[in-house]
């Protein structure tokens, strides 16, 4: 959570590097690179929330704890697919077909 906030407030400062127009095309600016560090930093953090995570959630990891906040029955992510969705394709096929061409989409490229 703080990485997200970070990359927020790191976006935000980047406005104060905003050229200006009349002077857009003089040479290099911070404006770029600072934002591009915020990006950076966002997505890392969704990466960690979700596949860190999330992840371990969803494999019911971390249930004994008795944490309502992490249960994997009612876990819900900010994600391409809902977390039932997600159970499915990664818990079943996945873990029952692992590496197994055809059955696995890992292996597979997902249809690539």
């Amino acid at each position: 959570r703080s990485l997200a906030l970070g990359g927020r407030l790191v976006i935000y400062a980047s406005l104060a590097f905003l050229p200006q127009w009349s002077h857009a095309l003089a040479g290099p600016h911070l404006f770029w690179p600072v934002i591009a560090l915020g990006t950076l930093m966002l997505g890392c953090a969704k990466i960690l929330e979700n596949m860190e995570i999330g992840h371990n959630i969803s494999h019911a990891q971390w249930d004994w704890l008795r944490d309502p906040a992490i249960q994997s029955g009612s876990w819900e992510w900010d994600h391409v697919c809902p977390s039932d969705q997600w159970k499915h394709s990664h818990n079943v096929k996945h873990h029952t077909w692992t590496n197994v061409f055809g059955k696995d989409a890992d292996v597979g490229g997902y249809g690539l």
